[in-house]
């Protein structure tokens, strides 16, 4: 396993524990090279959550922002671990 995987699966982890204590159902897609490391439910909400250990890019938001979802209410968002600090969450 590399460290880069690692370093990821980590902040992953971070963000799904957090996420359960706040009562949120927490799906993770292994090894997906989709824009998704993580999908949220809870009640009427539903979270797509990318995790980043860095900013993201110009690109990782255009990405984000390209992406729809026709009636449903959705929150799109990208967790980044500051060291220290805890999470920045961008949202989409």
């Amino acid at each position: 396993m590399s460290s880069r995987y690692q370093k990821g699966y980590r902040r992953e982890r971070m963000v799904r524990k957090h996420l359960q204590k706040q009562g949120f159902l927490v799906f993770r897609s292994a090894a997906s090279k989709g824009p998704w490391d993580l999908i949220a439910v809870k009640d009427h909400i539903i979270l797509f959550i990318q995790v980043k250990s860095r900013k993201p890019t110009a690109k990782d938001r255009e990405i984000f922002k390209t992406i729809t979802f026709d009636r449903l209410i959705v929150h799109k968002q990208i967790w980044v671990y500051i060291p220290y600090k805890g999470f920045k969450i961008y949202h989409g």
